[in-house]
């Protein structure tokens, strides 16, 4: 999956290339959180399209109470063009919703457009309007059963196969809205989904707050009942938490039925209000990362908290995560040094955010990352400032 991404917030140009995991290294403010928000957005884009649909069918005579069975060509372009005004409308909704802000306010000061772009499509987004087109005209064979009831009335419902390229209808009166209606987004959706990438999951860095206050959290932000959150994204992991024992850094975890966390440490537990700060930061992130319904894991700074030799071993769990496709953003050197030395090469990649703009950062054969200039000549420069200091003292003394 090829994501790109122009004049959003703080970044003036960013091209990843996300095959299995991708680390980012920023600063603070640098724009981190846009871009794993744009990866999470793409990827669930075809669910926030949901809704009817026109797709101009040349339809057969559909026979009552019989199977009739349709092949239905359908091209990307085309069916984009025809509901684009609609589609466009449903992404400006699907952008808001993610971001939690106005679409003028995702583009970059300096900057009157901005532009967010799949393999498959491309969004621009001017001012407040929002315009969807499409990147390729691919174009697939549907096959398509239906089933007409005998009665008038309008029933009409829908499925498709995992694989979506068979798609069974059932229809009542009204044969040709209602197969136009559904079959169009069931194209759309399918046409637009990366089976390999979803179901995704984002989690944030704010995530501590979630895990400390399971289970009553739950109530509060998951249907029937939905509180309004700053950061939209921030509760999307606990859609995915599930019950288990693990050990995390030492301690032994518990996430219990009704989704209540207990830490034990040498067998005995440990007072909630006395548990690190940083063992609860991943906690979250073990959680995603053992759901077996889970394709992609979208993760915001898993160094939280944790110190170097944390921070290390948090890298190689990482690492060695091989069911789950990764998108990571970080402050620390040594989640990308250690993925790349200790995990496969091949599916990584690891970029840096520099005034702006995202610069792969190469990994020689041996795992070696190359610099990263918003970091080490940072330090460089801070360890050069102690050593004046320390020689200024010494002149005086």
């Amino acid at each position: 999956m090829k994501i790109r991404i122009k004049n959003i917030g703080p970044i003036k140009e960013a091209n990843i290339d996300f095959k299995d995991k991708v680390v980012i290294v920023g600063g603070n403010s640098s724009g981190k959180t846009f871009i794993s928000t744009v990866a999470y957005f793409l990827i669930t884009l075809p669910n926030m399209l949901a809704g009817p649909l026109k797709y101009k069918l040349e339809l057969q005579d559909i026979k009552s109470n019989n199977m009739n069975t349709l092949e239905v060509p359908v091209g990307l372009k085309e069916l984009i063009e025809e509901n684009k005004d609609i589609i466009s409308k449903r992404t400006e909704g699907g952008l808001k919703s993610v971001f939690g802000a106005n679409i003028k306010d995702l583009i970059r000061f300096e900057d009157k457009e901005g532009v967010i772009e799949s393999d498959k499509i491309k969004i621009v987004l001017h001012g407040d309007d929002v315009n969807v087109e499409a990147k390729t005209d691919e174009k697939v064979n549907f096959n398509v059963t239906v089933v007409k009831t005998s009665t008038e009335l309008p029933i009409c419902s829908s499925t498709s196969s995992p694989e979506g390229k068979v798609v069974e209808v059932f229809i009542g009166g009204r044969v040709e809205e209602c197969l136009e209606n559904a079959l169009a987004y069931h194209f759309l959706m399918k046409l637009l989904m990366e089976p390999s990438y979803y179901p995704v999951t984002f989690l944030s860095t704010e995530r501590i707050a979630s895990a400390l206050y399971l289970p009553n959290l739950n109530k509060l932000i998951l249907p029937p009942v939905s509180a309004s959150l700053g950061k939209p994204l921030i509760a999307d992991f606990l859609k995915y938490i599930i019950p288990g024992k693990f050990v995390l850094l030492g301690h032994e975890v518990e996430v219990g039925k009704d989704f209540a966390i207990k830490v034990y440490k040498g067998g005995k537990e440990v007072n909630p209000s006395l548990v690190s700060t940083g063992i609860y930061q991943f906690i979250p992130v073990e959680l995603a990362l053992r759901n077996p319904i889970l394709r992609t894991v979208i993760i915001e700074e898993p160094e939280i908290n944790l110190h170097v030799d944390a921070q290390i071993e948090v890298a190689k769990r990482l690492a060695n995560e091989n069911t789950k496709k990764l998108f990571i953003t970080t402050h620390s050197e040594w989640i990308p040094m250690f993925m790349a030395k200790v995990g496969k090469t091949e599916g990584l990649k690891v970029y840096e955010i520099v005034e702006g703009e995202l610069k792969e950062r190469k990994i020689d054969e041996e795992g070696f990352v190359e610099t990263f200039e918003t970091i080490f000549p940072k330090a460089n420069e801070g360890i050069e400032e102690l050593l004046q200091a320390v020689r200024k003292a010494n002149e005086i003394k």
